[in-house]
Formats: structure tokens, C-alpha cells, sequence
């Protein structure tokens, strides 16, 4: 085995292993507001972010809300590996044309290979262009919610609410 696939083997068996402790651990703690719709017995990123939807000038804008001390990944991610925020609109049950405007992420610090890794924090906004009304639409989040410290907790698929 070349030496850079051991690196992605061994990271992958980390990754999970911490999935595990992050169940066990985030179950214990479920804070007060986050994950309502989630049943009590799944642990996922949806306990940590919540999206929202609004117009902004002529594009909707899709606002990332996650609490303190977490993050999610930027896209394009920083490495193979990781699942980047993705964003996908339906309208009518079909999915429209439509290239979400992603920012780059911030450095807070994280590394892997020698490599920066970008993620996005609280507020962080992603342009819809193109998309000029919210109505009958139905706007899908992808994310991996990441403690600051190291644990992520297995993605989960948001729907953006319009309010």
C-alpha cells in the first residue's frame, strides 16, 4: 500500500472512530433549540447547523447558522476526504440550473497533510444567483458539522427555511 493511501486509510479510520464518540458524547448534551426535527435516538450534524433562506437584492441567499465552538466544511473542500456545504434547489420537485455561489472558507487553524483546511463558521452566506424568488421552492443543505476541537458528527441534509 502506497503511503498516501495508508494516510487516507488510517485518516478514514479516525474520522469514524471519532463519529462513534461523537454520538455517544453528543447525545449526552443536546442543547436546547437545535435538532428539533431530529428523533432523539440519531445524532447528526443537524444538532449543530441550521440553514436560512431569503432574498437579498435580486438573489436568494442561503445563511449558515451554527453554534459556537463547530464548523462545517468550505466548498470545494480542502481535501478529498471531506464533505464540503453543498446546496441543491427544487422547484416542483425538479431540480433547477442553478451554481451556488460558494465563498472561500476561513483558516482557523485546522491541517491535514500540510494542507489548510477552509471552513465556513456562523453567518456565512451563499449566493443563489439566478434565483430570484423563494416561492415553491425548496432549497436542500448538505453539511458536516465539526467541533473547533476535532469531532465531526455525521452529515446531515438541511432544508433552508424561508422565514
Amino acid at each position: 500500500m502506497n503511503p498516501r493511501t495508508l494516510r487516507i486509510a488510517i485518516a478514514s479510520f479516525i474520522v469514524l472512530a471519532l463519529l462513534l464518540a461523537a454520538m455517544l458524547l453528543i447525545r449526552a448534551t443536546h442543547p436546547p433549540g437545535f435538532g428539533a426535527s431530529t428523533p432523539a435516538n440519531l445524532v447528526d450534524s443537524s444538532m449543530k447547523v441550521r440553514a436560512g433562506a431569503a432574498i437579498d437584492g435580486r438573489d436568494a441567499v442561503v445563511t449558515l447558522h451554527i453554534q459556537p465552538g463547530w464548523h462545517v466544511y468550505a466548498n470545494p473542500p480542502s481535501a478529498p476526504y471531506l464533505i464540503p456545504v453543498t446546496i441543491v434547489v427544487q422547484r416542483g420537485g425538479h431540480g433547477l440550473d442553478l451554481q451556488p455561489s460558494y465563498p472561500p472558507g476561513q483558516d482557523i487553524g485546522l491541517r491535514a497533510d500540510g494542507k489548510i483546511i477552509r471552513v465556513y463558521e456562523n453567518g456565512t452566506r451563499i449566493a443563489l444567483p439566478g434565483l430570484s424568488s423563494l416561492r415553491d421552492v425548496h432549497i436542500q443543505v448538505r453539511v458536516q458539522a465539526c467541533a473547533d476541537k476535532g469531532l465531526c458528527l455525521p452529515p446531515a441534509t438541511l432544508i433552508a427555511s424561508s422565514r
